[in-house]
């Protein structure tokens, strides 16, 4: 709650945040709503007009090799009911020859990591929640998202593209891309619409509406 807090008193609109719970790591935890998920829950009631992302996890997987990725596999505090939760879609990079070889069968294995804008990244997190609520609330490109690279970083994520950008991949690209594009969102219907202060339900159920 302290780094809710802090944010608010700083007088942030949108929080995005790139950690959680591995239910791959620690299964019980799969669709669990902990107590950090009703922490967040507690601080997006109290700040009402700051939007709090969380990326869904990279749990993913086809744990009995039938060719779907399994369900069940998002842990907290991405779980929470008023945060938004982001998934990873597929960008669209098709000259990369990347596959999902990591997964056990077709037709995973042998699809593209960034061809079809309309697919799920295999390695992004799946709901439903253990209460049957459907996470995560919408999915941004997650895989070869270019960005900026520190000059005293080591290995480059998933390739260099220069000494300062490289790709990388995960929900925690998608997820800071969706809170920028939350941005302009907020920008729009202050400027545009003329909302002096839009709340975080509002944001939410624009971007799960029109996703």
């Amino acid at each position: 709650n302290d780094a809710f807090d802090l944010a608010a008193e700083n007088g942030s609109l949108i929080h995005t945040n790139s950690w959680g719970i591995s239910a791959k790591d620690y299964p019980w935890a799969a669709g669990y709503y902990g107590t950090n998920s009703r922490q967040a829950d507690e601080a997006a009631n109290s700040h009402t007009n700051m939007s709090i992302m969380f990326s869904a996890g990279n749990d993913g997987a086809d744990g009995n090799a039938d060719g779907e990725v399994d369900l069940d596999s998002q842990g907290p505090p991405s779980t929470a009911k008023n945060v938004i939760s982001i998934g990873a879609s597929e960008n669209n990079r098709p000259t990369f020859n990347s596959y999902w070889s990591s997964f056990p069968s077709n037709p995973i294995t042998n699809d593209k990591v960034a061809d079809n804008i309309d697919g799920m990244a295999a390695f992004s997190s799946r709901g439903p929640m253990q209460d049957n609520r459907i996470k995560p609330d919408i999915s941004a490109p997650g895989t070869f998202i270019l960005s900026t690279k520190s000059s005293v970083a080591g290995a480059c994520g998933w390739g260099a593209y220069s000494t300062e950008y490289c790709y990388m991949g995960g929900t925690s690209m998608a997820t800071p891309l969706s809170a920028g594009a939350s941005a302009l969102l907020l920008e729009h219907l202050k400027e545009n619409v003329g909302h002096s202060d839009p709340s975080s339900a509002l944001v939410k159920a624009l971007l799960t509406a029109n996703a």
